[in-house]
């Protein structure tokens, strides 16, 4: 497991291809985008924190920061727990197996170490992830009447006669 620099910004991205960055072992999700910097705000999900990092347009570059919540936690494997989800994710999509075998194959793979295993997302965060991975690489099929719409007009008319 590599540990973040305190001062490195780190970049990745979420299920819906959301752009999110890591500072100081804090997560921050991108709220606008100024003509001269750009602004995160932090992603705990803790209610009532304010933490927001204002970066250079190129986000190469911390500007300034804000006061968290007292309540915020900082998680120092934020980085490494997105990183296993997006490792999820590119897997389901390309990969036929079924997604519970993939995702205890990467889970069993982690584990290995016990510095990684208690940061691989569980199977409850990683399941919506995958699914929806798949779901956007194979959509389903069309719902029953998807034949008929691709005969002719006329033997249309026929199908619909004889039933």
């Amino acid at each position: 497991l590599l540990l973040m620099e305190s001062d490195e910004i780190q970049f990745v991205s979420t299920q819906r291809n959301q752009q999110k960055v890591v500072y100081r072992e804090r997560c921050y999700t991108l709220k606008r985008t100024n003509r001269n910097d750009k602004c995160w705000i932090c992603a705990s999900g803790s209610r009532g924190c304010f933490g927001k990092l204002y970066t250079n347009l190129d986000a190469s570059e911390v500007i300034r920061t804000g006061e968290h919540a007292e309540g915020c936690r900082v998680d120092a494997h934020a980085f490494y727990h997105q990183q296993q989800l997006n490792e999820l994710k590119r897997l389901a999509a390309g990969d036929p197996r079924p997604v519970l075998e993939i995702y205890d194959e990467l889970a069993s793979n982690a584990t290995t170490s016990p510095e990684t295993a208690a940061y691989f997302p569980t199977w409850e965060q990683a399941r919506n992830t995958m699914y929806y991975s798949r779901l956007k690489r194979y959509p389903p099929l069309p719902a029953s009447g998807w034949i008929c719409s691709l005969l002719p007009s006329r033997q249309q008319r026929n199908l619909v006669r004889n039933f």
